[in-house]
């Protein structure tokens, strides 16, 4: 009843932000989409989420898997990562599916509950960090940026913030010391005890091992979403340099991930129309630029999921 609710309330949340985003700016997205002046960046775009991305994605994966002990092939992660992305898109936050994808990689392997989902853990601290190094890097050095102070202020204040979790997830006396905790009811003993591996097994990580790799990884996938947004933009007609995407999106794609709305709608478009204004684009295309690129990288790999999710329901009924 409570997850109900709770989904009730973000759906409602969601639906009032947009609401008044398109009411107050009076937003007329049919004008915007007709205004398309190069339909083949979209479809260089499309190729992005479905073939790239979820090579690059399921390879850092596996990377990480490694370092505990766990070998799966780059397809079986791909198939994960596709049906979490269409199982997640209820679920709040723009990361949703992550839960999703400790489920199931801990499913396939009950041996290790706790290690294996750590993997999803260090991998999204890992990309958080070079989101907040991209954003920093490119606000701090190119004048152009619209706001530059208030920027650079909210980059630096959630990089703070970030690398205040890293710490505290990474001390190992901390680990130990919430270790040492019990409790009487056994519902609360298994959650927390669970949390304590998964907790423990991120302490523990050989960090060293996977860094210089995973960071190349990660990195890659990072520039090839902002490219994303660069031939959206270009789309629409729009020429905006690489490196301003390069600094606005990595801070829009941190903030959407506020869980108070469904996969971030509303907040990530409020971001995107508060920044992009200011490079000179009018409020309904990017609008539309955030919508359609939702569409395609998120939505893409949805329907993939789906397909996946299906086959597989359907092959489990056939075995019963």
């Amino acid at each position: 009843m409570t997850i109900k609710l709770s989904l009730t309330f973000r759906i409602f949340i969601t639906i009032g932000i947009l609401l008044f985003i398109f009411f107050t700016l009076n937003i007329n997205l049919l004008k915007v989409f007709h205004g398309i002046v190069n339909i083949n960046y979209l479809f260089l775009v499309s190729i992005i989420p479905l073939v790239i991305l979820p090579v690059i994605s399921a390879n850092r994966w596996k990377l990480f898997l490694k370092q505990v002990g766990i070998f799966e092939n780059t397809f079986s992660l791909m198939k994960i990562n596709f049906i979490s992305i269409f199982q997640g898109l209820i679920l709040p936050s723009s990361q949703g599916q992550d839960v999703l994808r400790i489920y199931y990689i801990e499913r396939l392997h009950p041996e290790n509950r706790g290690s294996a989902g750590s993997t999803i853990v260090v991998e999204r601290m890992i990309g958080f960090v070079i989101l907040c190094l991209l954003s920093l890097f490119s606000t701090a050095f190119y004048k152009e940026i619209p706001d530059q102070k208030l920027t650079l202020t909210i980059i630096l204040t959630i990089t703070l913030t970030l690398f205040v979790i890293i710490a505290l997830l990474l001390n190992k006396r901390l680990c130990e010391y919430l270790n040492r905790i019990s409790f009487s009811s056994k519902f609360l003993q298994k959650g927390f005890g669970y949390l304590n591996k998964l907790y423990k097994a991120v302490a523990y990580f050989p960090y060293r091992k996977v860094i210089i790799s995973s960071f190349i990884l990660i990195l890659l996938f990072q520039i090839s979403t902002v490219f994303c947004i660069y031939l959206i933009f270009k789309s629409f007609g729009h020429s905006i340099p690489f490196y301003q995407h390069l600094s606005l999106y990595p801070i829009i794609s941190i903030l959407s991930m506020v869980p108070i709305t469904i996969s971030g709608f509303g907040i990530r478009e409020s971001f995107f129309v508060y920044f992009y204004t200011k490079l000179g684009v009018d409020a309904e295309t990017a609008i539309m630029v955030s919508l359609v690129n939702y569409m395609i990288i998120v939505l893409t790999p949805t329907l993939i999921g789906s397909i996946l999710y299906l086959f597989e329901s359907s092959a489990v009924k056939n075995d019963i």
